[in-house]
């Protein structure tokens, strides 16, 4: 034991016993503190993002990143965390209720649905529970190039495989042509009655040879009850 700390216990506990303690306890925290410079990481590296301009590479890497094989994988090849946070997620979502009903039923006509949404963090929501169903989809909103969205375009109008293509409402400009698909979805409705408007009309192009059905999901008791009302008034002023 090294001076410093004889002084220390001699000042601290005059007792013998105590001092005893008192080099044991001292002893302790010196390795204590020595030890743990030595496993505290100084700093913790961010995520590995893969980049290209190419958007099939994109929609590759999109597709390993959500693959539920994969995932498991992940998870020492057990899904039970996976099952049990996309049933939390239907389980307290009435919106994704109503779509459990539905995309069954519309997958088995061979429909293929344009699904609409504001937000990209619910885009996110979306695209894990239609892995989890096992439904084909594209995506695209406002981080997509614009140099990529005919490439999605085309690929959506020419591969009937594809079931939904999720979008946000403010991304695409009006001269997108989605007329490969026969049903519309809002999943939440905008303050601007125009913008969900536009978005409608991308199924509704020249060359649309099928009926196009439009579905609005809305909550009872919420502020979209408010956002449709004042849509209402808009469409009414003009």
């Amino acid at each position: 034991m090294d001076n410093s700390l004889n002084y220390q216990f001699y000042i601290y506990n005059p007792s013998r016993i105590g001092n005893l303690m008192f080099i044991q306890e001292l002893s302790l925290i010196s390795f204590l503190n020595r030890i743990e410079k030595a496993y505290i990481p100084a700093i913790i590296a961010s995520p590995i993002n893969v980049c290209c301009r190419d958007i099939r590479f994109s929609k590759i890497q999109q597709e390993n990143l959500f693959s539920s094989e994969l995932r498991k994988l992940f998870f020492f090849g057990n899904s039970t965390l996976i099952n049990q946070t996309i049933t939390s997620l239907i389980t307290q979502s009435g919106k994704i209720q109503v779509l459990e009903k539905m995309l069954p039923l519309l997958k088995a006509e061979n429909h293929r649905i344009l699904m609409y949404f504001q937000m990209t963090k619910m885009i996110d929501l979306m695209e894990e529970y239609l892995t989890f169903r096992k439904y084909s989809y594209l995506r695209l909103d406002g981080s997509v190039q614009i140099s990529d969205r005919k490439d999605l375009v085309m690929d959506w109008q020419s591969r009937p495989d594809l079931f939904i293509f999720l979008l946000s409402t403010r991304a695409g400009g009006l001269g997108i042509n989605l007329t490969a698909a026969d049903t519309v979805i809002f999943y939440d409705s905008d303050w601007n009655p125009t913008v969900d408007q536009q978005a409608m009309d991308r199924a509704h192009r020249l060359g649309q040879t099928k009926q196009v059905t439009v579905y609005r999901l809305i909550t009872a008791g919420t502020i979209e009850e408010r956002i449709m009302l004042r849509a209402k008034q808009k469409d009414q002023v003009r």
